[in-house]
């Protein structure tokens, strides 16, 4: 059951600003996690410095956007409204949920260092792509000891730093994973998509 806590963690299904996501979920998760049950807890914060996030990829269409948007580890830096919530009932099953909307400042990476949990902990190589504009993300789960669902959408519209400097760029994706009763939670979703348009 505790093993859904891992869940978003683990499972990698990313997107572009899923730093964006980890760092709400990763401080609900953190709280979950050392919370007693039948507690709630929220968090508001206001930006988020150096977060490190997966590839978006690989998706469940094929996707018209710029490579480095798919492939790429991301950093984000960002300014603006978050809030992150998470409850845990007397049984142990729980909820969370987070979303963010601010300014960012968006690098694109080729290579980065994940581990054993999934969580990126290093990004390297010379960047790809840089963008700055307008995040706005949600993301959301629940677990209990039968089964757990993830999802979440991520929208970006602003221009390229480099290599094109004022191109314009927009991004929207949608993820959905679900674990139903009787499969490894710790194994591939029951059912996923990973939906990216630019």
């Amino acid at each position: 059951m505790r093993s859904f806590l891992r869940l978003s963690v683990s499972k990698r299904w990313p997107v572009l600003a899923v730093a964006v996501a980890s760092v709400a979920v990763g401080l609900g998760f953190a709280a979950s996690a050392s919370a007693d049950p039948g507690q709630s807890q929220t968090f508001h914060f206001n930006s988020i410095s150096g977060q490190l996030g997966s590839p978006t990829g690989p998706t469940t269409n094929v996707s018209d956007c710029p490579a480095p948007v798919i492939n790429d580890f991301t950093a984000i830096d960002a300014t603006g409204n978050g809030v992150s919530h998470q409850t845990i009932n007397g049984k142990g099953d729980g909820w969370f949920t987070s979303t963010f909307t601010g300014d960012a400042t968006v690098t694109f990476y080729p290579e980065g260092t994940v581990d054993d949990q999934g969580n990126v902990t290093a990004v390297s190589g010379t960047p790809d792509m840089q963008v700055t504009g307008h995040l706005t993300q949600w993301d959301g789960g629940s677990f209990n000891n039968q089964n757990g669902v993830i999802h979440g959408t991520v929208n970006f519209k602003g221009t390229e730093v480099f290599p094109n400097l004022g191109t314009p760029i927009s991004f929207h994706n949608v993820f959905h994973a679900a674990w139903v009763p009787g499969v490894d939670e710790n194994g591939p979703p029951s059912f996923a998509f990973n939906v990216a348009s630019c």
